[in-house]
């Protein structure tokens, strides 16, 4: 409860119980229905009062605009940014991302400059500069991440426009195809990998796992009974923080630090997926000798630390070594799932929505929806994975 009014010829005072604090307001001049208050509360009376005339100053000069929009109007880009990825709601690898490139490339050029006064020049003189010294694609993203904050500055009105609208800064798609093999060499790259992760490739190919799921399965996961493994949960990296303020240029590359346990990627994402049952007696020779006993151990960890997964470049060592081995053309570790997709096609009997659901891409209404038809789809699925990989590879 407020007390110890005081009022004034303009505006008035009053004291706060029991912060004892002080608050200013007056009447909105635009607006006499409306009161505008101080954007905080003051230590003692004199400071109340003084932002009390220097608020009718401002009327009386016939310059006066909201406190609210002069606030908004000297943030600075680094002041923004800051809380604004702190509050951007994406997923957690990409915050990390965005925020690094802003620490790289935005705010040792552009922190210190008021929100509102960016300019479409001003942008452009930054990214030809930035384009002097780091890759496109490094730039690339920071320009994403600039024109993200930016048109949310917009939306909570902040600004009245986004000035990032170069052209040709922003590629939709990726240089790199996606490649695909067959069922002959998939079995090929697993047997030409270090034994305790063969079985990765094996899930990877028949099963597009992503690899955070890959990484994140352990015993309980895996049921040969009934030849499912359940996907609910996975591991991303998380990476060591530069100090606030310090621009990577010219450091060395810190090592992965942590890595973190948590949901997949989408609802759509928890699923259960069908093994091919000719993966069966692979998937528990890996079981047998290379995961530890209790349910929930690793299936592929780190050769230093069972608690820890393997990490994607120690795997992509040896994933390099066996595609060479295999005479299989180079291909992304990724491209396993790609790899996936196609041969499920290649069965005649999966629709797009049946690919789609194993490899966890449908949305959580829709899997719902047909959810007692899928598994009987996708059961049959499975078998009929292993009858095209047996066609394709007689040796299996």
């Amino acid at each position: 409860m407020a007390t110890d009014t005081h009022r004034r010829p303009f505006g008035s005072i009053r004291k706060a119980q029991p912060s004892g604090r002080w608050q200013a307001s007056y009447l909105n001049p635009q607006d006499k229905s409306r009161r505008i208050n101080a954007p905080t509360t003051f230590e003692d009376y004199d400071r109340a009062e003084a932002w009390l005339s220097s608020e009718r100053s401002l009327i009386e000069k016939g310059i006066w605009t909201s406190p609210l929009e002069r606030a908004a109007a000297s943030v600075t880009v680094e002041v923004y940014g800051r809380e604004w990825i702190a509050k951007h709601r994406v997923r957690d690898s990409t915050r990390d991302l965005y925020r690094d490139r802003l620490e790289d490339h935005v705010f040792p050029q552009l922190g210190g400059r008021r929100l509102s006064s960016l300019t479409t020049a001003d942008i452009r003189r930054w990214h030809q500069e930035r384009l002097r010294t780091a890759s496109e694609s490094s730039v690339g993203i920071a320009y994403t991440a600039l024109s993200s904050m930016l048109s949310s500055a917009v939306e909570d009105g902040t600004i009245d426009r986004n000035p990032c609208t170069l052209k040709g800064v922003r590629k939709e798609t990726t240089t790199v195809p996606a490649k695909a093999v067959g069922a002959k060499e998939l079995r090929l790259i697993a047997d030409s990998m270090r034994p305790d992760y063969s079985a990765l490739v094996l899930i990877g190919g028949w099963c597009g796992l992503r690899w955070g799921e890959l990484v994140g399965l352990r015993r309980r996961d895996v049921d040969l009974e009934k030849n499912e493994i359940t996907v609910y949960e996975a591991v991303r990296v998380q990476r060591h923080r530069r100090n606030a303020g310090a621009p990577r240029a010219g450091q060395p590359h810190k090592k992965a630090a942590t890595f973190i346990r948590g949901d997949v990627k989408t609802k759509g994402s928890r699923r259960v997926v069908d093994i091919p049952p000719h993966n069966n007696e692979a998937i528990r020779d890996h079981l047998a000798n290379y995961v530890e006993a209790h349910s929930g151990a690793l299936l592929f960890r780190s050769r230093k630390s069972p608690n820890r997964p393997v990490s994607g470049s120690t795997f992509h060592t040896w994933y390099k070594a066996a595609l060479a081995e295999a005479g299989v053309p180079d291909m992304r570790v990724h491209d396993l799932r790609h790899t996936a997709a196609t041969l499920a096609m290649e069965t005649g009997q999966a629709s797009g929505f049946d690919v789609m659901t194993r490899l966890g891409h449908t949305s959580s209404k829709t899997a719902a929806r047909y959810q007692h038809v899928q598994h009987v789809r996708q059961r049959g699925l499975a078998t009929a994975l292993s009858d095209l990989a047996t066609r394709e590879d007689p040796d299996l």
